[in-house]
Parts: C-alpha cells; structure tokens; sequence
C-alpha cells in the first residue's frame, strides 16, 4: 500500500515520503508541484510529483526517464543560478524530486503583469539566465527547454532556472537523432529540423527571451506550430530598433544570438554575456565575478546582426517556361517535403505566387535545402514528367505523406521518410484530421506532451468542442488557456 495519504476535503497528498504537504503551488504537464516540509532537517521544500497516468501504457518508460533525467542534470548544477536538487526518491511508486523552495514568479508571468519594459532589469534578468547556463555548459549539460516559465524571478531580485526535463547529459541521449524537442516559441531552427543539439541552442533560446523582454513581441511570431517553423527557418526577426530606438546598443547582440546558423551566433554563455553588458553599460562584467565557467574567449564589443544566406541554387536541366497547375504545385510540396518536412506546404504555397514556371519554383525552392547533395536531388525532381494519370496519385500520396510528418512531429520531421503506415481511426471517437490539429495547437503551450494529452482526451468524447475543452484544462496561463480555446471547431 502507498504511503502516499491524500486529504479527503482537497485530493492532495497529505504526505510524500518523509515530507509534508503543506499546499499546491502548481500544475504542469507532467505532474504537479507542491511546498513541502522536510521535518527531519525542519526545511521548507518543493516536491515534484510526476503524472499517475503519465506512468501506464507503453510511453510510462520514456516519462520516467525524462524524470529522472531532469534529476540527475539539475543534481550536476550547484549554482546560485540553477534549482537545487535535493533528492530524488518514489513512494508507494509514485516518483518525486525534492528541490529548493524558491519564493517568487514565472518570468512568463513577469512579462505578462509588467505596465513598462525597463531595459536594464531585462538585461540584468538575462545575464544571470546566461551565468546558469554557462555554469550548466561547463558540466556536459545542455538544457534544450530555455522559456520563461523555466524562469523563476524570486522576491530577493535573484533568478533561477528549472526544469532539466528535456535537457541532455554528455553522452546520455534522450531521443534519437532526428528528433524535435523543445517549447515551439523558443526552438532553435536546428530543434526543428532534428538537428544535433549543442550549448548555441541554449543561446539561441535565450536570445528569444531577450528579444521578447526588450520589445514585448516574440521574434518570430505565428499563430501555429507550422507558422512559427517557417518564420524561424526563414524569416529573419524585425530589428529591434523598430519598437524602441533607445535599443540601437543593443540590437546587434540581439540578433547575433538569433542568428540562424549556429556558427553565426555567440559560440559560448560567457561571449553572450560579455557582449550584453558591454552593450548595456559600455563596459564588460569581469569574468571572474560572471559565475560563468564555460571557459570561453570573450569576443569584442564589435558585434555584427549575423543573418543567415541562403545558398545559391545549382541549375536544374528541365525544360523551361512550363507552366505551374495545380498537380506542378501538388508534386512540388511533395518533393520538398522530403528535405524539409510539413514546413514545405507553406514554402511552395508562398513562393508558387511569386513565380510563374516550374523551373522558377523549383530554383526558388531549392535555395532553402542546405545540402548541396540533396538541393541537386531536389532540382532534378523538377525535371520528372507529372502525367494525368499520375496527379491524382501524387496528390494522395502528398496527403498521406503530410498526415504522417504531422502525427511525428512531437517525435522528429524526418523520422516519417519512409512512409510509415498510419493507425486505423475507424474506431477513434474524434476524427484524425481534428486530433492532428488539437495536437499541434497543445503543442504550442504544452510542448511535445501534447501527443498523450490528446491521445486519452479524444478516447474520452466524440466532440471536437469537448476534445479542446479537456484539453484546457491542462493549460495553467488564463490568457493562453482562452487563446486554445479560441481554436477549437465549433459545432
């Protein structure tokens, strides 16, 4: 029997092992939060608890795993900057993190209730964001979840960061190569693509936050998972001096941070740091009292806004002047979906009303394929002869290639190359077409949880509107809670 003992009057645990439960302070994806007691050392705790549910079927392995990941990563971080981890322990089999009780608020809630942008408070914020993650470099550990409800802002004016669950460990690997992890808004375009993950995502993400702390808009805007891709990937942030002239020191190291390449940006927390306070205060932070321990060469204050450029295109040998249909488009998206994934529907759409010949998109297109090998394969494809009798087949094939790289998205764009079959929905109670859409809206505020949740949601009521308002329920942000909700199907 579990020692886990819950109040009748309030559900929660009265006790969690050997700690008290004296409240809630928060509901998550994966679990729930608690301030706890820890009457054998008479300490104030927060215990974090894991999903009950989230512990059966065939996913309760790689949930435990995550857990216990962020335990050991965070437990690696002794910093004034980084949550502590005190223990990791289960009860009854139920798994918990015992941490430091920290007092104070999200930064997603800061920016959220702030009447004005106080630029020095934002810089301040992002420089000990860039110490723990400096600190966190130096240990093998890349967070790869960087936003700013893993921001704590505690009442003393200190900053800490949370949440390891996604985070890398040397050589332990959380998903395999091709994978996308991560929170949309603060994704790294090498996050979305399945790229290796490295220190620059973090400063990339970080970068985001800076941005959206300095102009109170998010670099890289969108209304869906697939819109944030695509600006992400190809669409460079509008300078920062367009919402506030005073931000001219600044917006280099901005959008040096945001560089797409990861080449292209600060190589280290440490260069990122440095650059910061010099732009902010026309002198450099000395290292030794930075707290950063990545062991970086401090760049110069000469900072350039690094945008990235696409490669030239190779010529393709297809005859010219054919002219676009709707099959050419139809077998353009398909060709590009194999290099590029579901981001290429809205890249061939855009760019097909900008041209007026096959070879014209196909040039186009070809220059947002970074492999020269694969950017020549994808410009013989145009070429390749599109007969009557073959539209209509390409056309179900782009559709069920298009369902699959969505239904993968939590897991990785290019792990659906092969064509993988997709399950029954005789027997699903909602409709497939609006549980890929209710996965790709949760994603945006869940992130890649967002595949069980919809899962055990739609097993559950046969109406889309049922199916979102299940789903809200999982969204703690008021705000973002009324912006899903706003999505679902009516009727």
């Amino acid at each position: 029997m579990a020692q886990e003992r819950r109040s009748e009057s309030e559900g929660t645990p009265r006790t969690i092992g050997k700690y008290r439960i004296d409240s809630t302070l928060g509901h998550g994806a994966m679990g729930v939060v608690y301030k706890a007691y820890d009457t054998s050392i008479d300490r104030l705790v927060a215990l974090k608890t894991i999903r009950a549910d989230l512990l059966v079927g065939d996913e309760d392995l790689h949930w435990l795993e995550r857990f216990q990941r962020e335990a050991r990563a965070a437990a690696r971080c002794l910093h004034p900057n980084i949550v502590t981890i005190f223990e990791y322990g289960e009860d009854g089999g139920t798994p918990y993190i015992c941490m430091e009780y920290v007092n104070g608020v999200q930064l997603q809630d800061y920016i959220a209730a702030r009447a004005e942008i106080d630029v020095q408070a934002c810089v301040k914020i992002v420089e000990k964001v860039l110490k723990a993650l400096g600190y966190a470099h130096a240990q093998g550990i890349v967070h790869r979840d960087i936003k700013p409800s893993n921001i704590m802002l505690l009442d003393d004016g200190q900053v800490k960061v949370t949440d390891f669950g996604i985070a890398r460990i040397d050589s332990i690997t959380m998903t395999a190569h091709g994978s996308m992890v991560g929170t949309p808004s603060y994704m790294s375009p090498e996050q979305f693509i399945g790229g290796d993950l490295d220190r620059r995502s973090d400063i990339f993400s970080t970068g985001v936050i800076l941005y959206e702390l300095l102009t109170g808009q998010k670099p890289f805007p969108g209304k869906s998972i697939t819109e944030v891709m695509y600006a992400v990937l190809n669409q460079p942030p509008r300078d920062p001096v367009d919402f506030n002239e005073d931000l001219g020191p600044l917006a280099p190291v901005v959008l040096k941070a945001l560089a797409r390449q990861p080449e292209d940006r600060f190589q280290t927390a440490a260069a990122f740091f440095s650059a910061l306070s010099i732009a902010a205060t026309g002198r450099a932070s000395q290292i030794e009292d930075s707290g950063i321990g990545d062991g970086a060469t401090i760049v110069s204050p000469s900072i350039h806004a690094a945008r990235s450029r696409t490669p030239a295109p190779a010529q393709p040998a297809h005859s010219p002047g054919e002219t676009l249909d709707d099959a050419a488009i139809a077998k353009a998206e398909s060709d590009l979906t194999t290099f590029l994934g579901p981001v290429a529907k809205i890249m061939v759409r855009k760019t097909a009303g900008k041209v007026d010949t096959v070879s014209a998109l196909y040039d186009s297109l070809a220059g947002h394929i970074a492999s020269s090998a694969d950017r020549a394969l994808f410009l013989s494809k145009a070429a390749e002869p599109l007969t009557d009798s073959s539209a209509g087949k390409r056309r179900r094939d782009l559709r069920s290639m298009l369902g699959t790289v969505r239904a993968t998205m939590e897991t990785g764009f290019h792990a659906s190359r092969s064509g993988a079959t997709q399950a029954s929905t005789s027997q699903a109670p909602v409709e497939e077409d609006i549980r890929e859409r209710a996965k790709r809206d949760l994603m945006e505020f869940l992130g890649p949880i967002a595949q069980v949740l919809v899962r055990k949601a739609a097993a559950k009521t046969s109406s889309p509107p049922e199916l979102y308002r299940l789903l809200a329920e999982h969204i703690t942000n008021a705000q973002d809670r009324a912006a899903f909700l706003n999505r679902a199907p009516r009727g």
